[in-house]
């Protein structure tokens, strides 16, 4: 088991040896003045601090007597004195009778190749403004921009007509008769002519009632979504949509104590949002839909913050077609409020929402599993090798690389 946390301090290595994977590491952050109940603080001189959830352990580097610290998920960090892009708030569509509006983020570098875009989602009665976190209150979602920074990607935040989506429940009363799919679909138009994007790595993340309409975007738009990100929001159990027509793949993250969308599905709270299926019964529709493995890989991930009442288990479901996945984040304890390591709601909110859970960064471990999915399609072969030779009958290995290096090899038999 890893047990050592490095951080790096004006170009020194300091090592805090744990005493075990439960015990509370903030404390030992506290003495050097990096860490407070909000989260990490930015300090000057453009320090960086850093924390990475490592193979199911917390460290950093590789332990070397055991080396298994292999980087498998998300890293979390705030880096003070960076560059920063832009984000514009010009953005303005007419469509469906009402002038639409939405703001982008472009990366300070984005380089001459072409770069995903993110599209995330506010909740119901919400702002785009309150949603990043530029009204000075602690935003989950404006992590967001510090990974387009860090990565150099494109990222679209839509303001919903009445601060809502017409997402895919039939039973939602609040959630309007607006064409937002069609609204979406041409932002992403706009923003493909503006920027250099590439069009296999568009990806659609909400939270809430903006959940609900990343289901929408994956029922509807599968041919130009690559991957969605559903945070505490179910599956409708009224389903008003059609689709979706290709595999994609979901990644769904609810908390097993939301007073407002119900863990194991029903009636929403207030009623006039509808109903959703359970948080397993979401997950199997995009299993059995994605044609994905049905018994999962389980990883816990360290309880690195006890006091939020709170733990988190992923269960990945895998192999799916065209390599899709549906990852599920079950958070033990969690309510209505996204994950995060450094945007804590303020106390009198939790009593409304229920524990917000401290232990991982939702829109790292979000944009982590974006990286993994390209869009789906037809791979069309000639039959002939890489020299150009058409290929006899026979058995053969093929082997698909993705943009971002990820391999798939598959056993094929050539009749002719």
């Amino acid at each position: 088991m890893c047990k050592k946390t490095s951080i790096i301090l004006f170009g020194l290595m300091l090592i805090a040896v744990a005493g075990n994977a439960q015990e509370d590491w903030s404390a030992q952050l506290l003495g050097w003045g990096l860490f407070n109940e909000s989260g990490f603080e930015n300090t000057k001189n453009g320090m960086v601090t850093s924390m990475a959830v490592l193979d199911g352990q917390l460290c950093a580097g590789t332990d070397k007597k055991t080396n298994n610290c292999d980087v498998t998920y998300a890293t979390a960090s705030v880096t003070s004195n960076m560059k920063s892009g832009t984000l514009h708030k010009d953005g303005q569509i007419d469509w469906d009778g009402h002038q639409r509006l939405y703001y982008y983020y472009e990366p300070s570098d984005p380089g001459t190749s072409p770069q995903p875009l993110v599209i995330i989602l506010h909740g119901l009665r919400g702002n785009i403004d309150s949603f990043l976190g530029l009204d000075g209150k602690k935003a989950p979602f404006k992590i967001w921009l510090d990974i387009a920074e860090e990565e150099n990607f494109y990222v679209a935040i839509p303001q919903g007509y009445n601060d809502g989506w017409n997402d895919c429940r039939s039973d939602c009363s609040s959630c309007g008769m607006n064409d937002d799919a069609g609204f979406l679909n041409e932002m992403i138009n706009e923003l493909m002519n503006k920027y250099l994007l590439d069009s296999t790595r568009i990806y659609a993340t909400g939270a809430s009632n903006g959940g609900h309409m990343s289901y929408r975007l994956a029922m509807e738009l599968s041919h130009r979504i690559a991957a969605v990100g559903v945070v505490i929001a179910g599956f409708p159990a009224q389903n008003e949509c059609s689709g979706p027509v290709n595999p994609i793949s979901v990644l769904i993250m609810n908390g097993t104590d939301d007073p407002i969308c119900p863990w194991h599905g029903g009636q929403y709270s207030p009623e006039d949002r509808g109903t959703a299926l359970s948080a397993y019964e979401s997950v199997n529709f995009w299993v059995r839909h994605n044609q994905c493995d049905s018994i999962p890989e389980y990883y816990n991930f360290p309880d690195i913050t006890t006091d939020d009442n709170s733990t988190v288990t992923l269960e990945k479901y895998g192999n799916g077609v065209e390599g899709t996945e549906v990852y599920l984040y079950r958070i033990d304890g969690g309510g209505h409020a996204p994950a995060s390591i450094i945007e804590h709601y303020a106390d009198w909110s939790l009593k409304i929402v229920g524990n917000q859970n401290y232990d991982i960064e939702m829109a790292r471990e979000v944009w982590a599993f974006f990286k993994r999915h390209t869009l789906s399609g037809n791979v069309v072969w000639n039959g002939k090798d890489n020299s150009g030779q058409q290929l006899s009958s026979g058995v053969y290995f093929y082997s698909l690389k993705s943009v971002d290096n990820i391999s798939l090899t598959k056993k094929i038999l050539l009749i002719k």
